[in-house]
């Protein structure tokens, strides 16, 4: 059981008020749907959801569950964010070498763009 995934169904279903609508969104069948709210109030041991023919209702428990859940998954999205733009900024040292004219006519005029580079020359053994 991944409860992740779990926590996400019960969010679209209770958003939606529908498994159909639910299993539409989340791109999966009906029946799977059905079968992950099942697995997660067996696993929590209480109802989430009041069932009727026409209709889904959040129970009381339901409702603080669903509140929480939507925390839960905001902060995992929050996370997984910070991670991808982390893995998108460039880190680390580029040494390059070149003529000291080359420098000041290609460094010196960009390298306001890069704050945090040094500008200085290193020093020849």
């Amino acid at each position: 059981m991944d409860r992740f995934e779990d926590m996400q169904t019960f969010v679209r279903v209770a958003e939606t008020g529908s498994m159909t609508r639910a299993a539409e969104r989340l791109g999966v069948a009906k029946s799977a749907v059905s079968r992950r709210l099942a697995e997660l109030e067996e696993h929590l041991g209480a109802q989430l959801l009041q069932r009727t023919t026409r209709r889904l209702t959040l129970t009381e428990t339901g409702r603080s569950f669903y509140e929480r859940c939507q925390r839960i998954l905001a902060d995992l999205e929050e996370a997984e964010q910070a991670v991808a733009q982390a893995q998108g900024t460039l880190r680390g040292t580029l040494r390059v070498a070149w003529t000291s004219t080359i420098a000041r006519s290609t460094w010196w005029p960009t390298a306001s763009m890069w704050p945090s580079a040094s500008r200085s020359w290193p020093t020849r053994p």
